[in-house]
């Protein structure tokens, strides 16, 4: 589960029917926006300012893959690793920090791939879910506790709480985690439902970033702003007797 600071909309996956879906805070104009070759989503994280949702699937080929906020333009963005899992971004370093379940290993990379590597840390974590705050990555490991070390190199491996029973998950919640904008920070982009972040549709000023859609069973009017409920055609038949 993730959270759309700019444009007030959750996203989550559905690892039981493999899709990611998206609704406002409030649970409202839920629509689905991925479903097509998903096999086992689980991990999601949100990139607001630049427009840009990343996921991973532990399917028959495990990969980390990427896609505009509203689900259009997926590619796959690493596809030679284990099971990722917690992944979380560095907003200040535009670097995508994940952990590897197979390997017991804390992987990162530049938001458009390149220069992946691994973080160097004690060969006995086991680190599941991860954080990022300053110059920290904080990991929980299954049941050793909660770490952090440095974000590049990996140095300075602390012990930060122990004697804790299998911790899943970690967040940090403060105000340099939820910078950026864009134009769905206003009035909701202009949208009756939902504002989503989309790099690729810009205007004149390179402002755009965001596009308008409907919740299930609507459609997007041709003011490309608001929705309306779709009509659907009913067939109503009489049975004659035989004669």
């Amino acid at each position: 589960m993730a959270v759309d600071w700019v444009a007030h909309n959750i996203y989550w996956v559905d690892t039981v029917a493999n899709r990611i879906e998206v609704a406002r805070l409030d649970g409202t104009s839920r629509r689905i926006l991925v479903w097509k070759d998903l096999e086992n989503p689980r991990s999601i994280v949100l990139d607001p300012s630049e427009g840009y949702m990343y996921w991973s699937d532990w399917g028959g080929v495990k990969k980390i893959e990427r896609a505009h906020m509203d689900g259009s333009n997926r590619m796959v963005f690493i596809d030679n690793g284990g099971r990722a899992n917690g992944l979380t971004i560095d907003y200040s370093e535009k670097r995508l920090y994940w952990a590897d379940l197979d390997a017991n290993t804390i992987e990162l990379s530049n938001l458009d791939g390149s220069d992946r590597r691994r973080l160097q840390i004690a060969s006995d974590q086991q680190p599941y879910s991860l954080t990022q705050y300053e110059d920290y990555i904080y990991w929980v490991d299954w049941d050793k506790g909660i770490f952090r070390a440095n974000k590049t190199s990996g140095e300075n491996q602390t012990k930060i709480q122990g004697h804790l029973g299998y911790v899943v998950d970690i967040l940090v919640f403060h105000a340099s985690r939820q910078e950026g904008w864009n134009l769905c920070a206003i009035n909701n982009g202009g949208c009756s439902h939902l504002c989503l972040a989309n790099p690729s549709m810009l205007d004149a000023d390179g402002q755009g970033r965001h596009n308008c859609s409907c919740p299930m069973h609507y459609s997007l009017n041709d003011d490309q702003k608001t929705c309306s409920r779709k009509l659907h055609a009913v067939l109503r038949y009489e049975l004659l007797p035989y004669c």
